[in-house]
């Protein structure tokens, strides 16, 4: 699976290369460099949020490798719940039936909550966009949202690996595990903050989307 991933992933970047004018002899170089690397870095920073957090638990759900995990399980063990495929399968039909993508559904079904609401809010403000803006201004928006998006993104993996840094360092250094913030320990206060900067985001993706857009004008 790795192994064509990649491959598809290479013939992308050759494709991609002689539109540029690159030779594949250097791309191939730049690939081997790019493979150790992002191999060497992305080992390093599973092994970290597995050993701070712990990958599949309550902190760090991890929904989809859980799920490929209860199924390759399930495959080689020869004990694969087929009530539940069984029961996913007529649910998938029922959904197409009714002229809802399944792979979608699907998705909200087995994310949590706290990932599932911000795609569901992500839709309902492209839903609004749609039925408001046409032409070049909504394909000004689209841009501008997935851009702002995957922004989040990847602004949000950054800082859950800074997070486990920091809590990682809290077991080695004494001085970090002195820090202390008492007002997060109050139940409400964590809820509210979360609560304030979700709305935050939304709207401020909300502005990005539309504000910019105004400079585009209808084809």
């Amino acid at each position: 699976c790795v192994g064509i991933s990649s491959a598809g992933d290479i013939s992308q970047d050759l494709k991609t290369g002689f539109l540029v004018g690159a030779t594949p002899y250097r791309q191939q170089y730049g690939q081997f460099i790019g493979v150790i690397t992002s191999a060497t870095i992305t080992g390093a920073v599973v092994l970290l949020l597995h050993r701070t957090f712990v990958i599949g638990s309550e902190t760090l759900p991890a929904p989809q490798a859980t799920l490929m995990k209860l199924v390759v399980e399930g495959v080689m063990d020869k004990n694969l719940p087929w009530a539940f495929v069984l029961t996913g399968m007529v649910i998938a039909a029922t959904v197409e039936l009714f002229g809802v993508t399944s792979l979608p559904f699907a998705v909200g079904l087995y994310l949590p909550f706290s990932l599932s609401v911000p795609i569901m809010v992500g839709g309902l403000m492209r839903g609004i966009l749609e039925k408001v803006q046409t032409g070049a201004r909504l394909k000004s928006s689209r841009e501008n949202g997935v851009l702002f998006g995957s922004g989040l993104v990847a602004g949000d993996a950054t800082l859950g690996v800074l997070i486990a840094l920091f809590v990682y360092g809290q077991e080695k250094m004494e001085w970090l595990s002195n820090i202390s913030t008492p007002f997060v320990k109050n139940p409400p206060v964590p809820a509210l903050l979360s609560l304030i900067a979700f709305g935050l985001i939304v709207l401020s993706l909300w502005k990005v989307v539309t504000v910019r857009g105004k400079d585009y004008r209808d084809e």
